[in-house]
């Protein structure tokens, strides 16, 4: 249930995350003074086992999938998201007067991010605009430092939507755990929950990589982006669960090391001086890996469920 808005204790702003959905998450929970950190919003949320892979290696894999289940769970977490799309779900365009209002309704009475090439969080408006975050400084060609209302439906840089993030009640520690693992199994277990087409989530994300990089006709720089991305995720979830806020347990320790190896396997592959193979090599090394975290996290969340 939502609660009263209450007082905002510092200004907005955006940390220089890969992963700029979760920038936007933890900055707009340090704007409500929210008592979590980054760790917490990747792993908690589930988005910190999200994997994603277009079949050329797209930059767009870690944006074009479906965030409804990270939405859920975020809401244990004291946020309340609203995705407020620019095209309807058959793809026919939103009215943009009524996108327009549900903006300028959003940054009075809540926090907006823009959806974009990047996730941008709205720092300020006027009458003909938004101001936009700027989590990597001003020379980063892909993020915008801000968007008239009246190119809302604009082609180049595109804007693909918002959201709009309400404070909201903050569910107990245990919820916050059972629910964002079952997310993360989930991810693993039922990836067409969160697959658009042309890209393959979860487990089956690395066959499309690794098929990418085989046919060598693949794109370098999505390749690069998403290695970042990806590595950065399993780096967080291998601090969280190395630091298991919860009954400490063999299984945390296991995917601590678990996450540890593949956020640097995947921090290797992204090197564009490797050769082809290494890069597979590479891949095809974390997705061994990866494919034993499933069981492990089954069998901490039974653990939650058992425990009274």
């Amino acid at each position: 249930m939502e609660t009263s808005k209450t007082p905002l204790h510092k200004p907005l702003a955006q940390p220089p995350l890969n992963a700029t959905f979760i920038g936007t998450v933890v900055g707009t929970a340090q704007h409500y003074a929210l008592p979590f950190s980054a760790l917490d919003f990747f792993c908690e949320s589930g988005f910190a086992f999200a994997l994603n892979i277009h079949i050329e290696t797209c930059p767009s894999g870690p944006y074009c999938w479906n965030h409804a289940r990270v939405l859920t769970c975020l809401r244990n977490l004291g946020l309340a998201g609203t995705h407020i799309p620019l095209q309807h779900p058959e793809g026919a365009p939103v009215s943009t007067h009524s996108v327009e209002e549900q903006a300028r309704a959003a940054v009075q009475d809540a926090v907006l991010s823009i959806e974009a090439l990047e996730h941008q969080i709205v720092t300020g408006s006027d009458e003909y605009e938004l101001k936009l975050a700027l989590p990597w400084g001003p020379n980063v060609p892909s993020c915008m430092s801000n968007l008239p209302y009246k190119d809302l439906h604009r082609a180049d840089p595109p804007v693909f939507g918002f959201y709009r993030f309400d404070q909201c009640e903050v569910a107990t520690q245990k919820t916050r755990l059972r629910e964002g693992l079952k997310c993360a199994l989930s991810m693993y277990r039922q990836p067409t929950q969160f697959q658009q087409e042309g890209y393959a989530f979860g487990i089956a994300a690395y066959k499309n990589w690794t098929a990418a990089l085989q046919s060598g006709n693949y794109d370098k720089q999505g390749h690069w982006w998403n290695a970042m991305v990806w590595a950065e995720c399993r780096s967080h979830a291998a601090e969280y669960f190395k630091n298991w806020p919860h009954n400490p347990t063999t299984e945390a320790n296991e995917l601590a090391s678990l996450f540890s190896k593949i956020s640097e396997l995947l921090n290797q592959s992204g090197d564009n001086e490797l050769s082809d193979a290494k890069k597979i090599e590479l891949i095809e090394q974390a997705s061994e890996l990866e494919q034993r975290v499933p069981p492990v996290l089954q069998r901490i969340v039974d653990r939650l469920g058992d425990e009274q």
